[in-house]
């Protein structure tokens, strides 16, 4: 119901972010990722992977009755008062997650 709701004002034209907050160990990977097994059900689905899947049918949906989407995504972690970028190569200072700075 959130990731729904997040999506709908994204596409209303509004910026959009959610973030998990808490001391290692509460669960704020697997709340923003899942679990990430193959084959899983949906129902175990982070909040990124939702998020994307809920954009995309909206964008099939636009595609459909002839409109065209830009989507611009962000993917960061700050950890220890450092900021990477998650969808960059790790040799570009990126990738990774799931705890641990660098940098």
């Amino acid at each position: 119901v959130a990731v729904r709701r997040l999506v709908d004002r994204w596409f209303e034209g509004f910026n959009a972010s959610f973030l998990a907050y808490g001391q290692t160990g509460s669960g704020k990977t697997h709340t923003i990722m899942g679990s990430l097994a193959p084959g899983q059900d949906a129902a175990r689905d982070g909040m990124v992977p939702r998020v994307v899947a809920a954009a995309f049918a909206r964008v099939a949906a636009l595609r459909g009755r002839g409109l065209r989407a830009k989507l611009y995504l962000s993917f960061l972690e700050i950890y220890n008062e450092d900021i990477r970028d998650l969808l960059l190569a790790a040799a570009d200072g990126g990738g990774g997650g799931g705890g641990g700075g660098g940098g």
